[in-house]
């Protein structure tokens, strides 16, 4: 294992992986155990042999400590080796349309903080661009588990949901109206996100009644094309 910088990443990876799950477990730390899976997801895909040179040292940090029972908590709770700086170069590489290089850029942020919202906020926009809405929901799910409240990253898993041409699953479209309600406190969220609210309520649940009611609060709220977009379909 000190030498896994010289194995091909995947391989490299799952071995370290196996080995984790096998501390944890002795150490009881299961959610632990997940996050660190979740790291090194992000040093599979990338495949930085560097990186999971760095992989063992650190978990090899976390886990053992010196018998010390407290490690994992400080692990959690401690600082992060995360750069502010990763955030924004990938954000500007999306905003640029370079969408494969801002997923890139975030992986290789997310290697070495695996909780950073910002990242995973990042690349779920640039996924849902590149049409892999599935991964750019596990990211916003990854993301609200780090911060439940953040009201953009409810209003972008909605967004997910609001793209389907039609969605037959009642726990999503709860699911979806919840991450809106909450969205819609936002002062700058408000109108998309009740636009989006009063969409679901017509397509998914044809409640005309309710979308018309969502309708009249979105513009309240101000003015956005999804509100626009809602009127055109209830006047259909």
């Amino acid at each position: 294992l000190a030498t896994l910088g010289e194995f091909a990443a995947p391989g490299a990876a799952a071995l370290l992986r196996g080995w984790l799950a096998t501390r944890a477990s002795r150490r009881a730390d299961p959610a632990l155990s997940a996050e660190v899976a979740g790291w090194l997801t992000e040093l599979e895909r990338i495949g930085d042999p560097g990186l999971l040179s760095e992989a063992w040292s650190r978990a090899a940090g976390w886990f053992d400590g010196a018998g010390d029972p407290d490690s994992a908590a400080r692990y959690r709770d401690g600082p992060r080796s995360s750069d502010p700086a990763a955030a924004e170069e990938a954000g500007r590489l999306a905003s640029s349309g370079r969408l494969e290089e801002a997923v890139l850029a975030a992986c290789r942020g997310l290697a070495h903080d695996p909780r950073s919202a910002a990242l995973l906020m990042v690349r779920a926009r640039a996924y849902r661009s590149l049409g892999r809405d599935g991964l750019a929901a596990i990211d916003l799910d990854r993301a609200l588990a780090v911060d439940p409240g953040d009201a953009r990253a409810r209003l972008e898993r909605a967004r997910t949901v609001a793209a389907e041409p039609e969605m037959f699953d009642c726990d999503v479209c709860a699911g979806a109206i919840e991450d809106l309600t909450l969205a819609a406190e936002s002062p700058d969220l408000a109108a998309e996100a009740r636009a989006l609210v009063g969409l679901v309520h017509l397509r998914d649940f044809g409640d005309r009644t309710r979308a018309r009611e969502w309708l009249v609060r979105a513009r309240e709220a101000g003015a956005h094309p999804s509100v626009e977009d809602l009127a055109t379909r209830l006047a259909d």
